[in-house]
């Protein structure tokens, strides 16, 4: 269905809890801000009656929104780690599902079947060599190579857990370009450092997720995209655990080391200029 503006809020308003609220309602809803207003879209008109009732009365003061109440039992929506798989959750976050699933096909072929046509018509290559070839999606496609069934079982729950707090927070257009710069970055940085076609899987970009949401948080406080802070703090832990070497027994080629930082400082970079920058008087979902 096609989103409709719902009502219209002042800027300086905090609906953090309100936009809990109706996730924990399953009430699909995004914002955006225009002037000096919020704007709260909706793509389904049958919670327009409810939503016109609890509006009235949340606004005159009648009721208020406890923060248990836009928490689900034993878990919070900002940090679920187990979100609905529903046709409905799919549907509201087509790139995020669109990215797991040619990942779970890089699984197939790399692993499954082992096809190595497959691996070398996407592998990385010296960048002059792609350059010359005009092979551009080889500085992409690694990202969708995964060798064991835990290295995409892992960065597919990852990328979805923390896709679905950044993809409606973001235009299109602009998560496409978040996804492909994070991609970009980290493969381009593992390949210039360790000098082997030998690597991919979807955990580069993870991180550029996590660092984007990181300085989403903390410089710009879009509190729409945080999840837990322990969440980044454990992931910048494992990270450096990982150039340590204390995490190479997880996989026998190594791991990508230099794709996650590359990844992460990408994300951080992107969340800078977005923020900063292209969100300046311009409209674009909150």
């Amino acid at each position: 269905m096609a989103w409709f503006e719902y009502r219209r809020f002042p800027a300086e308003q905090d609906l953090a809890l309100v936009s809990a609220l109706l996730h924990q309602r399953r009430v699909a809803h995004r914002f955006t801000e225009e002037g000096n207003e919020q704007v709260l879209w909706l793509n389904e008109q049958e919670h327009v009656p409810a939503l016109d009732e609890f509006f009235s009365a949340w606004l005159k003061g009648d009721i208020k929104i406890e923060r248990a109440q836009a928490e689900t039992p034993h878990n919070h929506r900002a940090t679920s780690l187990l979100p609905s798989l529903d046709l409905a959750a799919l549907m509201r976050l087509p790139l995020t599902t669109g990215f797991i699933i040619l990942g779970c096909l890089g699984y197939f072929f790399v692993d499954v079947l082992q096809s190595r046509a497959f691996f070398s018509a996407l592998a990385f290559a010296p960048l002059h060599s792609i350059e010359q070839s005009h092979e551009y999606w080889r500085v992409v496609s690694p990202a969708f190579f995964h060798f064991s069934p835990v290295h995409i079982i892992m960065n597919a729950m990852w990328l979805w857990v923390l896709g679905q707090k950044i993809e409606p927070a973001l235009a299109k257009s602009n998560y496409l370009l978040l996804f492909l710069v994070t991609a970009i970055s980290g493969n381009v940085l593992q390949y210039q450092l360790v000098q082997s076609i030998y690597f991919g899987g979807l955990s580069g970009v993870v991180y550029g997720y996590l660092g984007f949401i990181a300085v989403a948080y903390w410089l710009f406080g879009r509190r729409e995209v945080m999840v837990q802070p322990g969440i980044i703090i454990f992931s910048v832990v494992f990270m450096a655990l990982g150039f340590w070497g204390a995490l190479d027994w997880l996989s026998d080629g190594g791991i990508a080391n230099w794709a996650h930082l590359g990844g992460f400082i990408s994300g951080c970079l992107y969340a800078v200029v977005y923020y900063s920058i292209f969100r300046q008087g311009s409209k674009h979902v909150k």
